[in-house]
C-alpha cells in the first residue's frame, strides 16, 4: 500500500494481495494494478496480509476481531495511538504516553519509547531515562528489553532483564520485527542498524555468548543517509535508503542490492518470494506475484 500526496489531500494506492478485504473492502482477492482506495482516514499507519489500520481518525479494516459484521470499524482508545504493535494481525497500541493498550483494552502500567512483536510472539522494547549526574549533567540512559510474550510485558513481567550491548546514544530509535527476527535502527548522522538475536534460535555452538539475546551489528550503511526499514514475509528486511538504494536482508545470505538503472528507489514490498518496487518513475514486481508493473512519473 502506497500514499501519494496531491492538490486536495493525499491518495492512498494499494495493490497485491486482497484475500481478507485488507486493502480494499469488497474489491477483488488480488488488486492487479494500483488501486486507489477511499476511506474516512487520512494516512496508512500499520498494514498486514489480514488487515489495514489507517489514522486520523483510527480505523480498521479486512478481516480482524475488532471488525463486526465486515464493515471497516474505529478504534478507540485510552490516548492518541502512537504506532501499532502486532505482526499478522493488530495486538495492541503504543500510546503516545508511552503505555501500551492491548486490543481487549487494558493499559500497562511501564512506559516505552518503542515496542514491537515478532511473529513468534517475543516483545522487545526500548525506553530511555534521563537521570542527573554529577556536575548537574544529565545524561541519557538507554534500555532494551525482551519479553517472553505481551503478557508479560502487560504485567511488568521481564525474567530476561536488560539486553546488554545496546547504544547510549542521544537520538531517535526504531524498532521493527518479522517472523522471528527484530532489528534496532539508531537514527542520527550515521544511521546505526542492529539485529536483535535470540541466541535460541542460532545453530548449535554459533556463539560463545551466554546472554539469551545478542546484538549484531548491520555494517554497510553509516553512509547512506537516512534509512527505511520495511519489515517483510520470509522473515526478510528491506532497507531504503536516502541516496535511493534499496536492500534486502534475507535471514540467511548476504543482503541483495536492487537496482534500476538510474531510477531512485522511494518505497518497497516483500512477499514470501516477491519484492514490489517503487521508483521515482515506475512500479516493478519481481518474483511469484499476479501484479503487473506500471510506468509513471
Amino acid at each position: 500500500m502506497n500514499q501519494t500526496s496531491m492538490v486536495g489531500g493525499p491518495r492512498v494506492l494499494a495493490f497485491g494481495n486482497n484475500l481478507c478485504g485488507n486493502l480494499q473492502h469488497g474489491g477483488p482477492p488480488i488488486l492487479k494494478k494500483p488501486t486507489e482506495v477511499k476511506y474516512e482516514c487520512d494516512t496508512v499507519e500499520w498494514a498486514s496480509w489480514t488487515c489495514t489500520i489507517g489514522r486520523d481518525p483510527l480505523q480498521i479494516w479486512g478481516s480482524d476481531p475488532l471488525i463486526l459484521n465486515d464493515i471497516p470499524a474505529k478504534i478507540s482508545l485510552a490516548h492518541t495511538a502512537k504506532r501499532v504493535i502486532g505482526f499478522d494481525q493488530p495486538a495492541a497500541f503504543l500510546l503516545k504516553d508511552g503505555r501500551v493498550q492491548h486490543k481487549q483494552g487494558r493499559v500497562s502500567a511501564d512506559a516505552y519509547d518503542e515496542v514491537v512483536v515478532t511473529g513468534l510472539g517475543t516483545v522487545y522494547a526500548c525506553k530511555s531515562t534521563y537521570n542527573s549526574r554529577r556536575l548537574s549533567i544529565t545524561m541519557q540512559d538507554d534500555q532494551l528489553f525482551r519479553f517472553e510474550s505481551l503478557e508479560d510485558l502487560m504485567q511488568g513481567t521481564n525474567r530476561f532483564g536488560l539486553v546488554e550491548g545496546f547504544p547510549h546514544c542521544a537520538t531517535t530509535k526504531q524498532l521493527v520485527a518479522t517472523e522471528s527476527r527484530a532489528f534496532i535502527l539508531v537514527n542520527g548522522p550515521a544511521p546505526l542498524l542492529y539485529e536483535i538475536k535470540d541466541v535460541r534460535s542460532l545453530p548449535p555452538k554459533s556463539t560463545k555468548s551466554t546472554d539469551p539475546v545478542i546484538l549484531q551489528y548491520v555494517t554497510g550503511f553509516e553512509v547512506a543517509g537516512k534509512l527505511a526499514l520495511v519489515p517483510g514475509c520470509g522473515n526478510r528486511l528491506g532497507v531504503v535508503t536516502e541516496l535511493g538504494e534499496a536492500y534486502i536482508l534475507p535471514p540467511t545470505r548476504e543482503r541483495e542490492l536492487i537496482l534500476f538503472d538510474d531510477e531512485d528507489v522511494r518505497l518497497m514490498g516483500l512477499g514470501v518470494d516477491s519484492e514490489i518496487v517503487v521508483t521515482d518513475r515506475n512500479i516493478y514486481v519481481r518474483g511469484s506475484s499476479e501484479c503487473t508493473s506500471t510506468s509513471g512519473s
